[in-house]
């Protein structure tokens, strides 16, 4: 009998080692949550960019092309004065 009870004591004695580790675990878990919360507002944002980006460069395109139809009819204009 006393074989079982030293058993019956080694098993609680690992069982509250288990136990020990939930904290431990919750708190990596809520570390990661975290983290990917963070990616995920950071790769949001990195698309807003790249939009962005997008974007003045087609202005930057159109400008340019507006540019040379101006300095085209500035060249005919003087051409004719």
């Amino acid at each position: 009998m006393n074989k079982y009870l030293e058993q019956l004591v080694l098993l609680s004695k690992i069982d509250q080692e288990i136990d020990s580790y939930e904290p431990k675990i919750d708190s990596i878990n809520k570390t990661l949550k975290d983290a990917e919360l963070k990616i995920g507002k950071i790769n949001t944002d990195l698309e807003k960019i790249d939009e962005e980006i997008k974007d003045i460069e087609n202005q930057k395109v159109q400008n340019n092309a507006h540019i040379s139809e101006f300095s085209a009819k500035i060249k005919e204009l003087s051409k004719k004065s």
